[in-house]
């Protein structure tokens, strides 16, 4: 039998990312510039995050429950929406708490390391590379100072997909089909898989069940089956 939709959140142009917050509500990112909050209970558009000026492709929620979100203008933008300062001009939307610069491509993926106390941030770029954020928030200032490392080898494929493993390796995905597993340590590419390795993942690679794909929604609509 085919499952019925229960509820369908319409108010973006169109949808390139969601994630789940911790309360329940869902957090979505368009390509008209902004991140909004939604109450599955009600169906309402609760806030409206402004600030960056291209697509939101990307956005998750950290173990402190604050919102990132990567974005085709180059920046990962950091939300707290439990105690943030309201913007001026809108009712409905608060300011960006950290905006992470020194990307020089457009973010296609962001992931989030699940240890607290490590509080990292994975992005993934156009032009293949990968850069490791440390956001807590004892931690410099400076947004520029906060990039740990740039992962990036010979090759130029786009990358679609980032996760943090619980060992601290990184996996990066690309357009090209390509699976790399990078020491965060060292910053040495340990692994590179592809269809033509023919090789399938086991339990001693620590990867099942950690790769986090985001759904990517079209026309505006998040479509939720419960």
């Amino acid at each position: 039998m085919q499952e019925k939709c229960e509820l369908t959140l319409e108010d973006h142009s169109e949808v390139m990312c969601c994630s789940v917050l911790f309360d329940g509500r869902i957090v979505s990112g368009s390509r008209d510039f902004t991140l909004k909050i939604w109450n599955i209970n009600t169906g309402e558009c609760e806030l409206t995050l402004k600030g960056h000026m291209d697509s939101i492709v990307a956005c998750s929620v950290l173990p402190n429950g604050k919102i990132i979100s990567g974005s085709v203008d180059k920046t990962i933008k950091i939300w707290n929406i439990q105690t943030g300062v309201i913007e001026q001009n809108y009712s409905n939307s608060i300011k960006c708490e950290l905006t992470l610069t020194g990307h020089f491509d457009a973010i296609m993926c962001v992931s989030i390391s699940s240890d607290f106390a490590q509080c990292r941030i994975v992005s993934g770029l156009v032009d293949g590379t990968l850069k490791v954020w440390n956001v807590q928030t004892d931690h410099l200032i400076d947004s520029n100072k906060r990039c740990e490392l740039t992962l990036k080898d010979c090759s130029e494929e786009c990358l679609m997909c980032c996760c943090i493993l619980s060992d601290g390796r990184i996996i990066s995905g690309s357009d090209e089909g390509i699976l790399k597993i990078w020491n965060i340590q060292n910053g040495v590419l340990e692994q590179s898989f592809s269809d033509k390795n023919k090789r399938k993942f086991g339990n001693d690679d620590n990867v099942k069940g950690n790769m986090l794909m985001d759904t990517k929604m079209v026309d505006g609509y998040i479509g939720m089956k419960i």
